[in-house]
């Protein structure tokens, strides 16, 4: 299992595979378990991402390195989860209010014009429930159900139009 972490650095590749951007990340000062790194091997296992953050807690960030006043991050999908600086001079900080939201949180690293310049993406886990055991285990059954229904749906519609 993952060990909890004072900060830890979020590294964003472009598409041919190339560091192009790192970001830092600082949990809150209470929970011990709020930011952690599981191994490549064990994500890759559990199908999630390597850094994990904790759900209902906010995080501070800031882009770190050579031009790194000059990015910008944004959620790949969504809004709301990422907030930037108000002070347009740490434009390249801000923090990450997780809320209720589980699962993957992809994130994008843009230059001051808005041209993307890398992805990554975080895990950030239910506090609630067992993440692993549970949770994913319930998205699985859901989703199970959900093709089930869909699968239903369908046959009675071509015995109907058999008819």
């Amino acid at each position: 299992m993952a060990e909890p972490l004072a900060a830890e650095t979020l590294e964003f590749p472009d598409g041919r595979g190339n560091i192009v951007a790192r970001l830092e990340l600082y949990p809150p000062g209470n929970p011990a378990n709020a930011l952690s790194r599981l191994g490549d091997a064990e994500a890759r296992e559990a199908g999630e991402e390597p850094l994990q953050l904790m759900e209902g807690l906010r995080y501070e960030y800031a882009f770190v390195g050579l031009g790194a006043e000059n990015l910008r991050l944004e959620e790949e999908f969504g809004d709301g989860a990422v907030g930037q600086s108000s002070n347009p001079r740490l434009a390249h900080c801000g923090s990450i209010t997780t809320g209720l939201n589980t699962g993957r949180l992809g994130l994008v690293a843009h230059d001051a014009a808005g041209d993307i310049e890398g992805r990554a993406a975080l895990e950030v886990r239910s506090s609630k429930i067992g993440y692993r055991d549970d949770y994913r285990h319930m998205l699985e059954d859901i989703t199970e159900q959900c093709v089930a229904l869909l699968m239903d749906m369908r046959a009675r519609r071509r015995s109907v139009r058999d008819l």
